[in-house]
């Protein structure tokens, strides 16, 4: 293509842009609206996630620890058996649950406390939040501090961002293009008409 000729394609579209505001509103407006839904859906605040705590400890510890657990303000705890915690964990009735196992109370005396933490995994920044919750409940009910042991349903430690999003991103690969045809195809027929 010659210069001249796309300067006068370009100064063309430029001048029916300006003369036409739905194709403006198209080309500007409607990106802000499906961003502003994609905030809605990644971003948006929701309530606190559903955990599980199941309390299998032989001691009296388990239970101050599950009790911070529920008084907690990061989560929204309730006590359950293993059973009900791990069908509604792989139903998505759950974002994590918490295992305080038999021996919990013998380990917190040996200096070495230990709980199970089991994430369904599939959003990084809810698995973040249980994560937490867990931790901050043993230092405030017990003084110790311990580092869970953590399993995933979905996902896993090593995974990204990108791992994580990719579905997403594909999406909005897959709409930014559908996007981009139907605007051409919409300024081809105001052009032949």
């Amino acid at each position: 293509m010659r210069a001249r000729r796309i300067v006068a394609v370009t100064r063309r579209l430029l001048a029916q842009f300006r003369h036409d505001p739905r194709t403006l509103a198209l080309m500007f407006v409607a990106p802000l609206l499906i961003l502003g839904l994609f905030w809605a859906l990644l971003r948006g605040g929701g309530a606190q996630p559903a955990v599980g705590i199941v309390d299998e400890d032989q001691g009296s510890l388990g239970a101050v620890v599950a009790m911070q657990l529920e008084r907690s303000s990061l989560v929204d705890a309730t006590s359950m058996d293993a059973g009900t915690a791990r069908s509604k964990l792989a139903d998505g009735g759950l974002a994590g649950y918490v295992v305080l196992p038999q021996d919990f109370t013998s380990s917190v005396a040996s200096r070495s406390p230990h709980l199970e933490v089991h994430l369904e995994g599939s959003q990084p920044s809810t698995a973040s939040t249980v994560l937490q919750a867990a931790e901050a409940a043993l230092p405030a009910a017990l003084g110790a501090s311990a580092r869970p042991q953590v399993s995933y349903l979905h996902g896993g430690p090593t995974l990204d961002t990108l791992d994580y999003f990719g579905g997403a991103f594909i999406g909005f690969v897959v709409f930014f293009l559908v996007f981009v045809i139907t605007c051409v195809a919409f300024l081809r027929e105001r052009w032949s008409g």
